[in-house]
């Protein structure tokens, strides 16, 4: 068979070559974690969502929720977007120079501090009432990132400030509450204030919908595990490379941090959440920086950091 004849036998497939395209054309790729829902904001910043927080699986912890401590700045060397240690109690080396920056006094050093400083967040699994913005997500079972105020409206309807009110648990599929999320931008920054929980419903009566759904809640632990977390001198190494102190004489352990909201504290202790994007630092070296290896990492926690 001649060479002609042998092309046209295994005439390549339009898509097949496409598809190759793709993968070497540096097509822009997704880093965003499909399995956490994020509420959809108009140009006003103005949202809303009814969503039903969702009951752990598991007899021996009851808790549904994870709590953890995240940093996410940019400076000179790059992005650092990494979790924090004092999650599980460890320690980090980003607390570790805010600590230094805010025992100097100086206000200018303590604002470093601020923009710097651990973001707390919690993870539950919802179940998508209703998403006006996004009709797809209804009826659908997700991962959901929240702050410090959601939390505490979860916490207040499970221990009421009052004696006449009735303690209820927000994750029963029985007697829980369907939580009306409604984001408002005010003074520039995002508010959930008047967000709040229905009158107490059953999910659903149908009990096989019900296992439907259930089956999809997994253990959250994979959030708080110790691999989740990076080791300290890796830690050091790219925050040192991030604040460009390369030259630097190495930051030495301490036992005990501030949380930068005016007020020192021990690492168990809660500290205040933004609700703005923290502000990139700029910088002369900053600008022609390329794309290295392990920005891409940075990138895919970017895209998947709700602030």
């Amino acid at each position: 068979m001649s060479t002609v004849s042998r092309l046209r036998k295994n005439k390549i497939n339009v898509q097949r070559l496409a598809d190759e395209l793709e993968k070497t054309s540096g097509a822009k790729k997704s880093y965003l974690d499909e399995r956490f829902w994020k509420p959809t904001t108009d140009k006003g910043g103005n949202g809303f969502a009814t969503i039903r927080f969702l009951p752990t699986l598991t007899e021996d912890d009851p808790v549904a929720w994870r709590r953890m401590f995240s940093h996410g700045f940019q400076g000179p060397g790059g992005w650092y977007l990494e979790n924090c240690p004092t999650t599980l109690g460890d320690t980090c080396p980003l607390c570790q120079e805010n600590t230094k920056l805010w025992d100097t006094g100086d206000n200018s050093k303590r604002n470093i501090a601020r923009d710097r400083k651990r973001v707390l967040k919690y993870i539950s699994y919802i179940y998508v009432v209703d998403d006006p913005s996004v009709p797809d997500n209804d009826g659908k079972v997700f991962l959901y990132k929240y702050g410090k105020k959601i939390y505490e409206k979860l916490n207040n309807l499970m221990i009421p400030e009052f004696p006449d009110e009735i303690p209820r648990n927000p994750f029963d599929i029985d007697d829980g509450c369907n939580f009306k999320l409604k984001i408002r931008k005010v003074d520039g920054y995002i508010n959930y204030d008047k967000s709040e929980f229905a009158e107490p419903s059953i999910l659903s009566t149908d009990d096989d919908f019900l296992d439907t759904i259930l089956d999809q809640v997994k253990s959250l632990d994979e959030f708080t595990a110790k691999d989740n977390f990076k080791p300290y001198d890796d830690l050091k190494s790219r925050l040192t490379k991030v604040l460009g102190l390369e030259d630097r004489v190495e930051i030495e352990p301490t036992p005990t941090y501030v949380t930068v909201d005016d007020t020192p504290a021990m690492v168990s202790e809660a500290v205040s959440e933004p609700t703005d994007t923290p502000k990139p630092t700029k910088s002369k070296e900053s600008k022609g920086e390329s794309t290295s290896e392990s920005d891409i990492s940075y990138f895919e926690k970017l895209a998947n950091t709700d602030w």
